[in-house]
């Protein structure tokens, strides 16, 4: 009796095959370009293991730079001839200050003000090292601040003049006291008007006093002519006046107007200004 044979046929050999043909030839030439890729980066990955860059050294040779020793110039500093009478104004004293040093403020404001502090005893005891500070050489000076004195003000100042002198300037200032009084129902009265003359050198950043204060009653100004009229001023004169006047106050009225000569007229009218009123004059010109 013969005996039988089974061949084993796959599964999947029995089943249709119901891929079409035109997509299998899409994923088989897929494939092979997939492995070449593959295959092409593979190769040189490989084949750049096996390389090695070489890093040429860099030469540490620098330029070379030759520093020249300081050359020492010889500077002639010519002599300075200082005039025996020269006349320095204020503008010289500031340009004798340095650059950096220059005066924060005027000779003339800086003679105001320590005419001011001089003559104002008010028992302040730091105003005697203040004021001695600005002396040139101040502290030996008997100054009566702080030592208990009666009570002195002063009520304004004014600069009058300068004049220039060898050492520096003079500067005249003039100003007008209040002073303690011991007089019945006065407590203070007004000195007459005073000329104080403060000698005044450039020193380091600004002024010093050189020398003590001189002092003089004030030159008494020479009478005007009477203030009273007695013509009649033309219409044209008196508008002229009061369009003047009312740049000061807020009412005026003409109390007298006189003929000068050149045909000009003197107007003298009472303003009144803040409730007050005072009598002022005005020139107005001949041609209207």
């Amino acid at each position: 009796m013969d005996s039988e044979e089974f061949e084993e046929i796959p599964w999947s050999h029995l089943i249709p095959d119901t891929t079409p043909s035109g997509n299998r030839t899409v994923m088989i030439a897929g494939g092979i370009v997939i492995a070449l890729v593959v295959g092409v980066f593979g190769a040189r990955m490989l084949g750049g293991a096996e390389q090695q860059t070489v890093l040429e050294p860099v030469s540490s040779t620098s330029p070379t730079v030759n520093v020249d020793s300081p050359v020492e110039l010889a500077v002639t500093v010519p002599p300075t001839t200082v005039a025996a009478n020269v006349l320095y104004t204020e503008a010289d004293l500031m340009a004798s200050l340095s650059p950096s040093a220059a005066p924060s403020v005027s000779a003339t404001y800086f003679a105001t003000r320590f005419v001011r502090d001089f003559f104002t005893v008010d028992g302040d005891v730091a105003a005697r090292a203040r004021l001695a500070a600005l002396f040139v050489d101040g502290d030996q000076l008997p100054l009566p601040h702080g030592q208990g004195m009666p009570t002195t003000y002063v009520e304004w100042t004014g600069v009058v003049r300068s004049v220039t002198t060898p050492a520096g300037l003079d500067v005249v200032v003039a100003f007008q006291m209040l002073e303690e009084s011991d007089g019945p129902g006065e407590d203070f009265v007004r000195s007459d008007v005073l000329e104080a003359t403060v000698s005044l050198v450039a020193a380091g950043d600004g002024y010093a006093v050189a020398s003590l204060p001189s002092v003089s009653v004030s030159t008494t100004p020479q009478p005007l002519a009477s203030w009273v009229g007695s013509a009649t001023a033309p219409q044209w004169v008196i508008d002229s006046a009061m369009r003047e006047i009312g740049r000061f106050a807020s009412d005026a009225d003409v109390i007298a107007a006189e003929l000068v000569a050149g045909g000009d007229w003197r107007v003298v009218l009472l303003a009144t200004r803040s409730g007050v009123s005072w009598p002022i004059q005005l020139r107005v010109l001949a041609t209207p």
